[in-house]
């Protein structure tokens, strides 16, 4: 294959023809793109606005500097509504997890926050026909900071869902909530700062960029 040229411009050792024509192989073997069931993980991050708050239960509005919140002042009432499409690329391991801090300007070292969601899933052709619906809790977090005016933003988990629940191109209509941790002194008013989806995707050479290691 030495000298085999490529539509990408790929030249050199590690290119080749055939099915992964234009691709370099040492950037394929070593990341495990493009190869027949192999994937990688993708991420994506859905912002405050991306959430509608609830007609009769919104959560307020907080900013520390510029760091901007929605702030949950009634545990398992307050809550905002999403829908969100699951990835035409996505494989397996589908999970959520949400990025909180305290709203209170006092001392909240040691408390914890929790949070839930309802899940509503279905495929926006036949919803009638394929709905689902379910509920996820988050892991218990740890407020570990004692300072009174610092506002430090943690990282809480909600469990992967099941395979099988959710396929392609299906829509997921999410309502959150802080709720009461199960474990520990409650958070007063956690603060939602970011809302994440992690998963791992499908890969194929074709969507991939023309190779550039060395």
């Amino acid at each position: 294959m030495s000298g085999a040229a490529s539509i990408t411009g790929v030249s050199g050792p590690g290119a080749v023809e055939g099915p992964f024509r234009g691709f370099d192989l040492r950037y394929i073997y070593k990341t495990g793109v493009g190869l027949p069931g192999r994937y990688y993980g993708k991420h994506m991050d859905l912002p405050l606005s991306y959430f509608a708050k609830n007609n009769l239960n919104p959560p307020s509005d907080a900013s520390f500097g510029n760091l901007q919140v929605y702030s949950f002042d009634h545990l398992g009432t307050d809550h905002v509504h999403a829908v969100i499409k699951v990835p035409y690329d996505f494989i397996s391991n589908f999970r959520f997890h949400v990025h909180w801090t305290k709203t209170q300007s006092t001392s909240q070292t040691g408390k914890t926050a929790q949070w839930l969601i309802h899940y509503t899933i279905f495929d926006g052709e036949t919803q009638e026909g394929s709905l689902d619906t379910g509920t996820l809790t988050s892991d218990v977090g740890t407020y570990a900071d004692s300072g009174t005016s610092t506002h430090i933003v943690y990282k809480t988990y909600f469990p992967t869902f099941s395979p099988g629940v959710i396929t392609q191109d299906q829509y997921i209509a999410i309502a959150l909530y802080a709720t009461t941790p199960s474990s520990g002194t409650a958070l007063a008013s956690p603060g939602l700062v970011m809302f994440d989806i992690e998963y791992n995707a499908a890969s194929s050479p074709v969507e991939m960029p023309p190779a550039f290691m060395s």
